[in-house]
């Protein structure tokens, strides 16, 4: 067995927090006081079990999780072979119909990497009703004529919620539209959270929008004044995290985390809080992924999964 080429060792020393992502399988482990990674490490291309080092449970969970690779595994040509099926099966998707709406660049945040801190847009600024209706055109000429089996929706913005009524609109109607025409719908949405109160919540998931992603950037310190929020600047985090913890279970939250050098410390400082307000690992429709850019151009993403990390 040999050490995986796509290992991503994260490392918090002082804390006496260390974790090990696989980015081919995608997967993450938790490493009591660092041993699993000083294993690997030591034997990397000659990596075998010995009770000495590891238990048996912990040699297998090595392998499972794509951490230790057998020596005649070519994982760079797993990856293009992955990514070839992938633009195969694209290819063929002639019959998706996968569609980004937005229903208005405004927002009721001030985050200092968006367009939106620079403060310009108008309150008035949304879709209009004529724009809406032409969406709604669109969607189900392209089922008649395109003959569209599936139908992929992502609610964007600004922040989408603040206009929640075209939301509503919008969606019933393309349901609708769905339904009528035998056509498999997907809708999911980019949201910052802030409004997304219980009574939206159960809203949403009675329109079939069933995923939401969340931008978390750390604590509350740090998420707070990252992801300003200028009508409660004290409040922003913690009303975030409330509407998680009391949402509908049925929805799914993923909920990022943007890194750079600015807050790259304190991101365990987040889990540990997640942890404690019992949001994660224990509500299971609650994921965590970060984003963080390593080189210039190439975005890592690394994706939390609550079933390889033992509390």
């Amino acid at each position: 067995m040999k050490e995986s080429k796509y290992n991503f060792y994260i490392n918090d020393n002082e804390n006496k927090i260390y974790l090990i992502y696989n980015a081919l399988k995608n997967t993450l482990i938790k490493d009591n006081e660092g041993k699993i990674q000083l294993f690997v490490k030591q034997f990397k291309d000659d990596i075998h079990y010995s009770p000495e080092y590891l238990a048996k449970e912990e040699y297998n969970d090595l392998i499972s999780s794509g951490i230790i690779v057998s020596n005649d595994t070519n994982e760079k040509q797993v990856v293009i072979k992955r990514n070839k099926k992938r633009l195969e099966i694209l290819h063929q998707k002639k019959d998706v119909l996968s569609l980004v709406i937005t229903p208005t660049l405004r927002c009721n945040f001030k985050c200092y990497y968006c367009f939106e801190s620079l403060n310009t847009r108008k309150s008035e600024e949304y879709i209009s009703v004529d724009v809406q209706n032409d969406i709604i055109h669109f969607v189900e000429k392209s089922i008649v004529e395109n003959q569209i089996k599936k139908i992929i929706i992502t609610w964007y913005g600004g922040e989408p919620l603040i206009q929640s009524d075209i939301i509503f609109f919008m969606q019933k109607r393309i349901n609708e539209i769905c339904i009528s025409h035998d056509v498999d719908l997907i809708s999911n949405m980019v949201s910052n959270g802030f409004l997304l109160s219980l009574e939206i919540c159960n809203l949403l998931y009675e329109l079939g929008i069933k995923e939401v992603q969340i931008t978390i950037d750390g604590p509350e310190q740090i998420h707070n004044k990252r992801r300003y929020y200028p009508e409660n600047p004290t409040n922003n985090y913690n009303q975030i995290l409330e509407n998680i913890l009391q949402a509908n279970d049925n929805i799914k939250f993923n909920i990022r985390v943007n890194i750079d050098k600015t807050n790259k410390d304190f991101v365990f400082e987040l889990i540990d809080d997640l942890i404690k307000r019992k949001i994660w690992p224990y509500k299971k429709n609650v994921n965590i992924y970060i984003w963080r850019k390593f080189k210039p151009k190439i975005m890592q993403v690394l994706f939390y999964q609550q079933k390889n990390i033992q509390l």
